[in-house]
């Protein structure tokens, strides 16, 4: 294997989203976690006086709205914010509580799983997908069993999606197909999800115009389009689900995506042209040219080790730190070009640019119309250009959330000391520590959030979180006292 294959491999394993997740083993066994540097090619460089490794949380990858998902200490799938309509795992005639209180519920354990063998997560709008310490794939949720693989409803359209059911391949949950088994990462669009084999086959499920199959497949099916992955260099080590494109990186560097059409979610090529976009479905793996050609352009000095993106916006951490961007406009590439709509400006924009004002990056996630990283000091940076993720804005402009009115933005700094973060469709969440002399190692961790939040996924009150604050639920909602509980401390309840 050539230098810049080794490295290409040990860079996406280490950062990327998704290869993080733990190794299914045997009955009984152990998961075996990968570990995560903090620097890119510098895996020893801690910060002083930070009592933890920033960690980003590649076992949970989470696309939701209303709700969030976590893994919890006990190995169990745990969800809050809207829990009813089946996301809770529990059938929604069955649950009538849950389906009342579906705006005002703190975590909750999802029911119809293994119990304490949950090792990744990923979720759609309101679907989740669960990796289980065996290599299965379980699907739930509600609205559609199609996007997350389990493809029909159990007990009648009004149960949508639950409980809980392992995929199998070909058919729904009570077909005949084989299992789905032998998976080692998901990941998920907002209605489609996919996942890695032990042997290198990539799978996917759910909705075709978000990454899934063709619409007459149930279940999860074999993605087509791709090298044989026994051949060198062909194996897949990073799998990140977008808005409605699903990216991969080989083990070669090579860069391939599928998904439903989004004109400026895949980049464009610098001198203009369609670049990687689509305007109908690809249910079958293409080699991104644009992505490839700048890997090609740049390395070795620099390659692109993870990709995510959202609506009409995209972004790619390098291996020296930085990040690249692409988007619609001037608006949605986080400031590397000048404030302007012109034709010329809107060109460059599509195509892949390297961020000027940020570096040391070790990960970022792409929420609905915004970004949010970290960096090896433990500080988390956001942009977007419109109201879900009241992130910074440029400077001397409004700062305006809350009512769709767009502004540029810029990547500004949100907190310090992060240790941890997580994205929904329109809202960023994260673990920090706080010094605290009267804790026993002289701090404490807390759980923040702040964005879009119309069913308390980040915590109580729900509504527009305009700036940052600590994630607190209550007892009956918003107008309740505080939930001062174990169950109620995300800090306590989750990894």
């Amino acid at each position: 294997m050539s230098r810049r294959r080794s490295l290409v491999r040990a860079a996406v394993a280490l950062l990327c989203v998704t290869a993080l997740v733990a190794l299914p083993g045997g009955p009984g066994d152990e998961p075996a976690d990968a570990a995560l540097p903090l620097v890119p090619g510098n895996p020893d460089t801690v910060e002083p006086g930070i009592p933890e490794a920033i960690q980003p949380k590649a076992t949970v990858d989470n696309r939701t709205v209303d709700s969030a998902i976590g893994i919890g200490k006990d190995g169990n799938a745990y969800v809050w914010g809207r829990t009813g309509f089946g996301m809770n795992g529990v059938p929604t005639r069955s649950d009538p509580i849950g389906v009342a209180h579906r705006q005002t519920e703190w975590p909750v354990k999802v029911a119809g799983l293994p119990e304490g063998a949950i090792v990744a997560l990923a979720s759609g709008i309101y679907n989740f997908n669960a990796l289980d310490a065996a290599g299965y794939v379980w699907g739930w949720g509600g609205y559609s069993a199609t996007r997350d693989g389990t493809g029909t409803n159990r007990q009648g359209a009004s149960d949508q999606s639950v409980p809980p059911a392992r995929l199998r391949v070909g058919t729904a949950w009570n077909g005949s197909g084989p299992l789905l088994s032998g998976i080692t990462a998901i990941t998920g669009t907002e209605m489609a999800g996919a996942g890695i084999a032990a042997d290198g086959t990539v799978y996917h499920w759910g909705l075709p115009a978000y990454g899934g199959p063709p619409s007459s497949v149930r279940g999860a099916a074999r993605l087509g389009g791709l090298p044989d992955p026994s051949e060198p260099g062909n194996f897949p080590v990073y799998i990140k689900g977008g808005y409605r494109t699903f990216w991969l990186i080989l083990e070669s560097g090579d860069i391939w995506y599928w998904g439903g059409p989004n004109p400026y979610e895949r980049p464009r090529a610098v001198g203009g042209g369609n670049g990687d976009y689509s305007g109908s479905n690809v249910t079958t793996a293409r080699r991104s040219t644009v992505l490839n050609d700048w890997n090609r352009a740049n390395s070795p000095s620099a390659h692109i080790v993870a990709i995510d993106s959202g609506i009409n916006l995209g972004g790619a951490l390098l291996s020296t730190g930085q990040v690249l961007t692409w988007g619609t406009s001037a608006s949605r590439v986080g400031g590397r070009l000048p404030n302007s709509s012109s034709a010329a400006t809107n060109r460059l924009a599509r195509a892949p640019g390297v961020l000027p004002n940020m570096s040391n990056v070790v990960h970022l996630a792409y929420t609905f119309t915004g970004a949010a990283m970290v960096t090896a000091d433990g500080r988390l940076y956001g942009y977007g250009d419109d109201s879900y993720e009241c992130f910074p804005r440029w400077p001397d402009t409004t700062i305006f959330c809350g009512g769709g009115v767009r502004y540029p933005t810029v990547p500004a700094e949100i907190d310090t000391n992060v240790v941890d973060f997580s994205v929904g469709q329109g809202y960023v969440r994260w673990k920090k520590w706080v010094p605290d002399a009267d804790a026993p190692d002289g701090y404490r961790f807390e759980a923040w959030g702040q964005g879009y939040n119309p069913r308390g996924a980040i915590g109580h009150d729900t509504g527009t979180v305009r700036t940052k604050r600590p994630i607190e639920f209550r007892h009956n909602g918003s107008r309740g006292e505080p939930c001062t509980e174990p169950r109620c401390d995300l800090t306590e309840v989750l990894r």
